[in-house]
C-alpha cells in the first residue's frame, strides 16, 4: 500500500494533540497529510458543567454564539472558560473537522483515527445496546450524545457518512501509572469500545493491552519508562504508541477498489492512454517519470515530431523529470488530480523545466 497519496485525519485528547503518536504514524507510513483536531482534556461526549451562577452545556460548533474550545483543566470559576471546556468533546471536534474540510483547510480523509477516553467519567458510559439502535443519526432519540456510547457511535457514523471511502480506526487509551484509572479504562474497553466499534464495523486498535506501555514500569505523578507524569507519554512513549498504531493501520488498511497496480500494469495503462494523445503540434518533449512506492520504477515518455514513445528506462537528455506515486500518477492522467495542486501539496516533484512538466500532464489528460 502506497500511503503517499492518502490523507490522514485524527481526533483525540492530550495524548494525541499536536505532534505525538499520530505524527509518528504520519511520518512512518508517509501519509500525504496529517490533520489533527485533538485537544487536551477532551472527552467523547457532550456535558453540562456547573458554574458559580448556574451551568453551561456543550455548544455545537456551528452555533452562532459558539465560545470556542479549551483544553484547560486547572480550577476556575470563569464562565467563558468553563463553556469552552464543555465544548471540548469528540462530537464538537468532528463538527470542527467537517468545517475544516468544507472550507478547504483540510483534505477529505482516506484514513481517520479516534484516540480518546482516558478522561471520560465512568458514570457517563451509557448503554451501547440502546446507542446502537436504528440506522439513522437524525432524530434518533436512542443516541444520547451525553454518554460515551452515544457519542462514539455518532462520531464514527458521522465520519463514515461524510467520507464513505475513508477507513476508520479507534484507539483505546494507553495504560497509566494508576491502577484505579486503568481499571476504569478496562471497563470502558469491555462495555463500550468493543461493542460499539464491532457494531460499526471499524477496527479497534488496543493500545491498552498491546502497545508496550505498562503500568508496572510507570510512576504515579512522576517520570517512568514511557510516561513523564504517569499519564502523558514522553517522546519515546509517543514513538512506541505511534509505531504500534502504524503497524496496525498498515496491516488492516484495505479498500473496495485497490489500485495497487504493478509497475508493468501501470506502464501498460500509460501506453494505452498515450494512444489517444494528439502530439501533432509537439516537436520534442522527453519526460522521465519516477514512480515511488512498493511497485515503483522508472520510465520515459518521448514525443518527437508528433510520435509518442514510452519505454521503461531513464532518459539522459530529458526535458524534465517528475517523481510521483503510482496511485497519484493514475489520478493525474485520468483527470482526478490537478498537476498544479499536486505540485503545491508535494505529491508531485519536478526536476528541470516545470513548464514542460505541465505541458506533459495536459497532453496525457486529453
Amino acid at each position: 500500500m502506497d500511503f503517499s497519496s492518502l490523507e490522514f485525519g485524527v481526533d483525540g485528547d492530550s495524548i494525541t494533540a499536536g505532534e505525538q503518536w499520530s505524527y509518528h504514524v504520519f511520518r512512518r507510513l508517509g501519509f500525504a497529510s496529517h490533520h489533527n483536531v485533538a485537544v487536551g482534556s477532551a472527552v467523547w461526549y457532550k456535558r453540562t458543567i456547573k458554574t458559580p451562577s448556574g451551568s453551561v452545556t456543550t455548544q455545537d460548533y456551528d452555533s452562532p454564539d459558539f465560545a470556542g474550545i479549551s483544553g484547560g483543566w486547572l480550577e476556575t470559576d470563569d464562565p467563558v472558560e468553563l463553556q469552552m471546556r464543555a465544548n471540548n468533546c469528540a462530537v464538537v471536534h468532528i463538527q470542527h473537522f467537517l468545517a475544516d474540510v468544507r472550507n478547504g483547510i483540510a483534505p477529505k480523509p482516506d484514513v481517520f483515527a479516534f484516540a480518546m477516553g482516558t478522561n471520560d467519567d465512568i458514570n457517563a458510559l451509557g448503554d451501547p445496546e440502546k446507542a446502537l439502535r436504528g440506522k439513522s443519526l437524525e432524530n434518533n432519540e436512542d443516541i444520547d450524545l451525553f454518554t460515551e456510547a452515544g457519542a462514539m457511535r455518532w462520531c464514527i457514523q458521522t465520519i463514515a457518512e461524510n467520507f464513505p471511502d475513508a477507513r476508520i480506526f479507534v484507539l483505546t487509551p494507553i495504560q497509566t501509572a494508576t491502577p484505579e484509572h486503568n481499571a476504569k479504562i478496562e471497563t470502558q474497553i469491555t462495555k463500550i469500545f468493543r461493542p460499539v466499534t464491532g457494531a460499526m464495523s471499524v477496527r479497534l486498535i488496543d493500545c491498552f493491552h498491546e502497545s508496550g506501555i505498562c503500568e508496572k514500569f510507570e510512576v504515579i505523578g512522576g517520570e517512568g519508562r514511557y510516561l513523564r507524569d504517569g499519564l502523558h507519554p514522553m517522546e519515546n512513549g509517543q514513538a512506541l504508541e505511534g509505531a504500534f498504531a502504524a503497524n496496525e493501520i498498515k496491516n488492516h488498511l484495505f479498500y473496495a477498489e485497490d489500485n495497487d497496480m504493478t509497475f508493468d500494469e501501470l506502464l501498460a495503462e500509460v501506453r494505452k492512454k498515450a494512444e489517444n494523445i494528439d502530439a501533432s503540434g509537439v516537436d520534442f518533449l522527453a519526460v522521465q517519470v519516477n514512480i515511488t512506492g512498493d511497485n515503483g520504477g522508472v520510465f520515459y515518455v518521448e514525443i518527437k515530431n508528433g510520435k509518442v514513445s514510452i519505454e521503461p528506462y531513464p532518459y539522459n537528455d530529458k526535458s524534465c523529470e517528475i517523481t510521483i506515486s503510482g496511485d497519484n500518477f493514475l489520478k493525474l492522467i485520468n483527470g482526478k488530480l490537478d498537476a498544479v495542486a499536486a505540485f503545491t501539496l508535494g505529491k508531485l516533484k519536478v526536476g528541470g523545466d516545470l513548464g514542460k512538466a505541465l505541458e506533459f500532464s495536459k497532453l496525457l489528460k486529453k
